[in-house]
């Protein structure tokens, strides 16, 4: 099992999507400045996660989520809580 999970900073407005096996150890790492990426905007805060069967499907997913480069998509994603089949 693995998840795509969206994370946003509470101090702007970015989002950083990742996946990951173990989602509270994951955010964890990113809140204790353990990530490259997004050290310097901690804390951040979960925005969402969607749980896949295969770690092959959730970064697959992921890839093609930040290929997007669009806010506008990943705002739909957290306000609805769910992935469009289309990704």
């Amino acid at each position: 099992m693995s998840f795509v999970y969206i994370i946003k900073p509470r101090r702007n407005n970015r989002y950083y999507v990742g996946s990951t096996g173990d989602i509270e150890r994951r955010v964890l790492e990113h809140n204790e400045g353990k990530s490259l990426a997004t050290k310097y905007a901690r804390p951040w805060e979960l925005m969402f996660t969607h749980k896949f069967s295969s770690t092959h499907e959730a970064q697959r997913i992921e890839r093609k989520l930040k290929s997007f480069k669009s806010r506008r998509i990943l705002d739909k994603i957290v306000s609805t809580g769910k992935i469009e089949t289309e990704v």
